[in-house]
Parts: C-alpha cells; structure tokens; sequence
C-alpha cells in the first residue's frame, strides 16, 4: 500500500486535500491513486464527522425534520400549492439547526429574527434555545410553507414562541420596525440576490440590538464565490454582498466555512467607534456585559434555602464563582451541587454566623477555595412572630443575635479580607420592616432587628467607602412560600397582604435576584448605604 505525505505546512482538512490533489497532479500510477483516495477520505467523512460530534437534535426537531423530507416537492408545486419549486435539501439538517441554536446561547438571545424560513427547521431549534418568554419571528413568503411549518411548531410545543410573518421581507421588515422591534440574533437565508439590501435594511431600521449578531446562510455558493469565471447573478449577488459588508465601518463580519459558508455579521464595538464613554460604556462595556460578575468569588450566608438559595443561584448565573453558607453543611452542599449541575463553579461551607470564630473561619474558607472574596451576601436571618408584651427573652436573645449579630460578625471578617481593596461589595438582607410597618402581623422584634441592619449598612457605608467596600442592601417585601401559600392558618392574613399590594401579588424569589446581581455590579458603582426595597408597593398602603 502507498504511504502518501501531504505538505508540511498542511493543518487543515482543506489544506491536505489541497495539498494531497496538488501532489497528484504529477504523480503517478498507484501514488497518483492513493494521493487522489487521501484527498477523497477527508473530504466525504468531514460533514458526517461534523454531525457526529456535535450535540444531537431532540425528537421534535427530527420530526420535522422527516416531515420535510417526507413531502413531494415536485407535486406540490405541479400542483401550484407552492410558489417556487422546493427540494428537501433546503431544508435545515440537525447540525445547521444547532449551529443556529449555539450562536443563541452565546448572544444569551431572546428575540431572534429569521428571514426565509422554509419548513421551520431552524426557527425549531432557535425556538428551544429560547427562555420561556423567548420569540421566534419568521418571514415567509409561501402561504404553504406557512401552513407546514405552524402545524409542525404545534406538534412540537413551539407555537407560542415562533410567530410567522407571511409576505415578502422586504415589506415585513419595516412593519416590524415600526412595531419596536430589536433582536439579538437574525438569521438570514432567503433568496441570494436580496442578501444585500436585507443587511442595508436590517442596518437601517436599526433591527439588529447592539450587542447581537447578524448570521447570514451560503455566503461561499459552493464555492463559486471565489473561483474565477463565475458570474452568474446570484454569484455576482454574493460576491457584492460580501465586499460591501466587510467595507462597511459599521460592523465587522467574519466568514466561516461551515458547510456551504456562514458569515456572522456583528456590530462593530462601540469604544472602537466612539472615546466618549456615555456612548461606549464605562471602560467600553455593554450593560449586559457591566451585569457579568465573571472573575468574581461570592459569599452567600443562609443560602441552604429560600432566598439565599436564590441569591447564591442568580450570583454564579452573573459568572461568580460562589460559597454557599449555612448551618448545616449538607443543606449547604447540596445548593452548591445544584450550582455545579448547571456548570457554576460553588463550594459549601457550614457556618453558625452567632459566633466570631465561625464567621471567620466562614471567609477564610471562601478566600482559601477561590482566591479572594469579592462579594458578600449576608442574608441569614430568623423571624420569630409574637405579640411584643408576649415576646420572651429567648426570642429576643436569639433575633438579636442572628439577625444582628450574625450581620455583623460576617461584615467584620469579610471586611478582614476587603478593605483597601478595590471593588468590593457587602450586600445585607434587611427587610421591608426596616422602611414600613407591616401589619397586622405582630413581628416587632423582627422588625427591630431589620432596622439596625439598614442602620448598621448605612454606617459601615460611611466608614468603609472610601476604602474600597461598597456596602449596601436590600429590603424585600413578603416573599411567595409554601410556608405562606401552604398555610391555612395564613390564608386571611394572605388576602389582606395582597390588598396592601398595590401589584397585586407576592414577591417571587426572582424579584430579588436581579437586585443582588445589580447591587453586585458595577452598574451600581456609584450606590453606597442605600437600601433597595423590593415590595411591590406595599410600604406607601
């Protein structure tokens, strides 16, 4: 057998082929054969080697997938039911279709703009990378198209997140536009020759966000694009396309050879267009990229449960990596898997925040574990109702010294590892009662004990400010519990706190994350001593 040796200088899968053929033109015999084999080896198993490695399409997208492929092309449009004459090979395969699905993730997208949707592979796959409140706009021109591809989105469970636009782009575009809509993915694969005044129109009703990307399908025409001698229309068209793009001061456009050519389009970063910073971002940055807490190690006490559990969740979801803390170490570590199981980077450590030693040993596990402690989240608490005159020593002796204490003693060895430091953040969990009296519930040692913490953050705000912590916090209203919901001793106290309410409803856990992520950032660089109430209302009633 023939051993063939493609040129040194030879990386990629193209370049040995390339370099295997360039051989063959003057071999010969058997070397000419095994050389042209080599070349042919790599060429036919790339693409299923592509698929292969890559994340497999669900059941739902397959189905419409074998829908598409099961429809006679030709007798329909024989029949005049489809305006142009269709093959399967328009359609999206699995591995084109999570393409599209990943560039989603990576824009965190959602709402994403299709233009040519054909059977709806593609806007399927976009569609379940989308959150729940997550849409899909698809152009189409084909009244037949339409009707296939809405029947399959109902079959898969995809029909409140895909909405089809039927008629010509051109036209929908500025509809759209008119309408107040962004996206942050648009994904182009329509007819060739319109390419370019899609991307001019896109630009110029302002339909592409920002910070997203602007895909655009078949950019290398099977090749024709850069081979010499080729000028029918739609090469012409492409070429045109993509000179113009990459000439455009706009934006910058990378072309990727993935199967028949994919160019991402994005814009062109702000702070290389513009020095003043109210239009490029403080230090160039997004505002979705100032919410990224990436780089940054967190502290969260209390984070076993309710809302500290959230706190911790919503931290590493921001990019921090994060110490779950709680009294029970298993109830801390389990929090911490959960954070593991969704690819954050969290360690647990059990923690009583009454006692000094523990809160310092509590700190020097975090910074021990991840380097530094940037971010701190004191949220343990305890809430033991009772009528003031009936209130036991007990009670108050055990609310001071959680909710108090522990808040203190935490602020204190986190401050060990803070001050003159830069950029560092201590956020306390006070409450609504800090701010307002609740009623008709009788909670005056809780409500006490939330005051001196908002008068305990405002003085360490003072005291630590200039030395690099940023101290600040965050009174939450009544928060949506099985405790509350559950119980049906509450349920008149329940009807009268949603009166009180002037949104009409109980706090979620999800109301407070975002706050904690934005007190967190640097969005909030210039917030110190202030506390943010999150209760819907309810302290003006």
């Amino acid at each position: 057998m023939v051993q063939v040796k493609a040129d040194a200088h030879a990386d990629t899968p193209l370049q040995l082929i390339t370099s295997y053929l360039q051989q063959a033109k003057t071999a010969q015999g058997e070397e000419k054969d095994a050389l042209i084999d080599a070349a042919l080896d790599l060429a036919a198993h790339l693409d299923d080697y592509l698929t292969l490695s890559t994340t497999p399409a669900t059941q739902e997208l397959n189905n419409m997938i074998d829908a598409t492929l099961e429809q006679d092309w030709d007798a329909l449009h024989a029949s005049g039911k489809t305006q142009f004459k269709y093959t399967s090979n328009f359609c999206a395969g699995t591995f084109e279709a999570q393409f599209v699905s990943t560039l989603c993730q990576l824009v965190q997208a959602k709402e994403v703009l299709e233009i040519g949707m054909f059977t709806g592979t593609t806007a399927g796959a976009i569609a379940q990378a989308l959150p729940a409140n997550g849409r899909v706009t698809t152009c189409e021109i084909d009244p037949f198209l339409k009707t296939h591809a809405e029947a399959q989105f109902s079959k898969a469970g995809l029909q409140d997140k895909i909405e089809v636009v039927l008629g010509s782009a051109h036209d929908s575009l500025p509809l759209l536009a008119k309408q107040g809509r962004v996206y942050d993915l648009i994904f182009l694969d329509a007819e060739k020759v319109g390419y370019l005044a899609y991307f001019q129109k896109v630009m110029e009703l302002g339909l592409l966000a920002p910070t997203g990307a602007f895909v655009v399908d078949n950019t290398l025409f099977k090749g024709h694009v850069y081979r010499q001698g080729e000028d029918d229309e739609m090469t012409t068209a492409l070429k045109h396309f993509n000179e113009t793009v990459k000439q455009d001061p706009r934006v910058h456009v990378i072309l990727l050879p993935i199967r028949d050519g994919v160019s991402i389009i994005t814009h062109k970063p702000a702070h290389l267009r513009s020095e003043d910073p109210v239009v490029s971002g403080y230090l160039g940055q997004s505002m979705t990229q100032r919410f990224k807490l990436t780089g940054k190690s967190a502290l969260v006490t209390g984070a076993a449960q309710g809302l500290g559990r959230s706190y911790a969740h919503a931290l590493s979801q921001a990019g921090a990596a994060v110490m779950v803390a709680d009294l029970s170490f298993e109830a801390a570590d389990k929090v911490a898997e959960e954070i593991r199981a969704m690819g954050g980077r969290a360690s647990a450590v059990a923690a009583d925040v009454t006692d000094k030693a523990a809160c310092d040993a509590m700190v020097k596990a975090c910074v021990d574990t991840f380097g530094k402690l940037d971010i701190a989240v004191n949220n343990a608490g305890v809430n033991l109702s009772s009528p003031a005159e009936d209130s036991s020593a007990a009670e108050f002796e055990t609310t001071m010294s959680v909710n108090v204490k522990g808040v203190f003693f935490s602020c204190q060895a986190e401050a060990a590892h803070m001050l003159d430091k830069q950029d560092r953040v201590i956020i306390n969990v006070a409450s609504m009662s800090a701010v307002a009296m609740p009623h008709p519930q009788k909670q005056m040692l809780y409500n006490t004990s939330k005051a001196a913490v908002k008068k305990m953050t405002e003085s360490l705000a003072v005291e630590w400010g200039s030395r690099g912590i940023r101290v600040n916090a965050i009174a939450p209203g009544i928060v949506k519990t099985d405790l509350i919901t559950k119980n049906e001793s509450l349920g008149p106290l329940l009807e009268t706190w949603l009166k009180q309410i002037p949104l009409g409803r109980l706090a979620e856990f999800d109301d407070c994350q975002g706050t904690i992520v934005f007190l967190a950032s640097d969005l909030s660089r210039y917030m110190n001593g202030t506390t943010q109430i999150i209760d819907g209302g309810q302290q003006f009633l």
